[in-house]
């Protein structure tokens, strides 16, 4: 297990390691989580459980959207 802070750093390491699961924040410093979930599921079915202080119908629902 490790913690990243970033999405660039969290792409290195899910290309070179097994994972199994991503705990990922919505709002990232560089990023957005959401986006980053769209596209790791282009081509893997990892687990995504996500956190966040929003918690309208509309951030439920692209969360869903995003995979």
């Amino acid at each position: 297990m490790f913690s990243i802070s970033d999405l660039s750093t969290a792409r290195s390491r899910f290309r070179s390691n097994h994972i199994a699961l991503i705990l990922c924040d919505v709002t990232l410093p560089d990023e957005n989580g959401l986006d980053f979930c769209t596209e790791i599921r282009e081509n893997s079915c990892v687990l995504f459980l996500f956190l966040a202080a929003k918690d309208t119908g509309i951030d439920i629902i692209n969360v869903y959207e995003a995979g």
